[in-house]
């Protein structure tokens, strides 16, 4: 299911800096009938709310990987990207979805701090069967089919923490 995979650390301060910005309350999502919640940048995803170093990181990462897919020149793409994290004390979870709507080139996830006992995005084949990808340490980036079913347990120690960007290439051109 994995199309690419890198291993690309952001620097603890621009991981500081991601917490930083986005544990507020202008960014917790909750679910009352789970009575759950996330920290995300999703409803922003169309407007500019990374800070400019670590857009510049992930400009960067996805040229090189278009480059390696041999697409890179031959394509004008649209980046979306936000960033979600989740809690042991909120227990939120990212139920089964999909991000094909038909200008997706392809969807990625970047692990960028991440529980190193549980692995907790997996991808969902037709019968419902959760397959945990090994690619999602700290660092790991996975580009995969947008059309892929997907999601995210939630994490299960109380005092753990997990911080992932993901997003999508739109293909424009």
């Amino acid at each position: 299911m994995i199309i690419h995979h890198t291993h690309k650390k952001l620097s603890d301060p621009l991981v500081k800096e991601l917490y930083d910005n986005f544990t507020t309350n202008d960014y917790l999502v909750r679910d009352s009938v789970a009575n759950t919640a996330i920290y995300t940048t999703f409803r922003g995803v169309h407007s500019k709310h990374f800070p400019d170093e670590i857009e510049n990181f992930y400009r960067k990462n996805l040229s090189i990987i278009l480059t390696k897919l041999g697409l890179a020149g031959r394509i004008v793409v649209e980046e979306l990207k936000w960033c979600q994290i989740y809690t042991g004390s909120l227990g939120g979870n990212h139920p089964s979805h999909q991000h094909y709507s038909g200008v997706e080139l392809f969807s990625w996830v970047h692990f960028v701090d991440v529980p190193t006992d549980q692995k907790c995005f997996y991808f969902e084949d037709s019968l419902g069967n959760k397959q945990y990808p090994d690619a999602q340490n700290s660092g790991d980036l996975i580009v995969f089919p947008s059309w892929a079913i997907h999601g995210c347990d939630p994490v299960l120690k109380s005092k753990a923490r997990r911080c992932i960007v993901a997003g999508n290439l739109n293909c424009t051109k």
